[in-house]
């Protein structure tokens, strides 16, 4: 966002205009507030070293053009970020995917690299936002039916796990399948449901770590 104008998006100068509608792919990520080693828990330091990765994990999604909010007071380690409002995105969920698939890649091997365990779990979610008009210094946010139903898929999402929304699954299964394939994500498509309990997990923590072929990489 532009700093004079947060209604701006500094990077592409795309305004983020109240009362838009406007189709995205919303991600969820959040990171268990415990860092451990082995099977010691390390509080002090993940007071410290939790909100560190966490900012790492913002700019990356920021970097591929994801809107990132603020995080909420209840919720200190969830990051909800939207693809394709305001910064335009073909095929919003592959964009997504890889952006996060990407993200949590890097997590796994700095944790790797340090010696640390940390769970994390991640929703992916297709629907239509409006652009919301609100007081405080973001000044309009996108909102929409999608927003409420990633927060229940993620409260179902056990640790561990990337799970998408079956919308988002048909969606890569036409924009990016070879990706699905080498991950083992079965190749059918579903019948397009709004129960929050109706996911299909693309990511398991064992798989984070793996290099990302050609076609997720953006």
């Amino acid at each position: 966002r532009s700093l004079p104008n947060p209604n701006l998006c500094s990077r592409c100068g795309n305004h983020l205009a109240a009362g838009e509608i406007r189709p995205v792919a919303l991600v969820l990520l959040e990171l268990e507030p415990q860092l451990s080693f082995g099977s010691v828990a390390l509080e002090e330091l993940s007071q410290r070293e939790l909100p560190a990765l966490q900012q790492q994990i913002r700019s990356r999604l920021e970097d591929q053009g994801g809107l990132v909010l603020p995080a909420e007071e209840e919720h200190p380690l969830r990051l909800k970020c939207y693809f394709n409002a305001p910064v335009i995105v073909e095929q919003p969920e592959r964009h997504a995917f890889s952006a996060v698939r990407s993200a949590l890649r890097w997590l796994e091997q700095e944790l790797l690299g340090l010696g640390l365990q940390a769970r994390w779990r991640s929703v992916l979610c297709s629907g239509f936002v409006e652009i919301v008009p609100c007081e405080g210094p973001l000044q309009c946010f996108p909102m929409g039916e999608v927003t409420f139903r990633a927060a229940e898929m993620l409260q179902l999402t056990p640790f561990e796990e990337l799970v998408c929304d079956r919308s988002s699954l048909n969606a890569l299964l036409q924009q990016d399948p070879e990706q699905l394939q080498a991950l083992g994500v079965k190749q059918e498509p579903l019948q397009p449901s709004l129960q929050p309990s109706d996911v299909v997990v693309l990511l398991r923590s064992d798989q984070a770590a793996q290099p990302l072929g050609n076609a997720a990489r953006l």
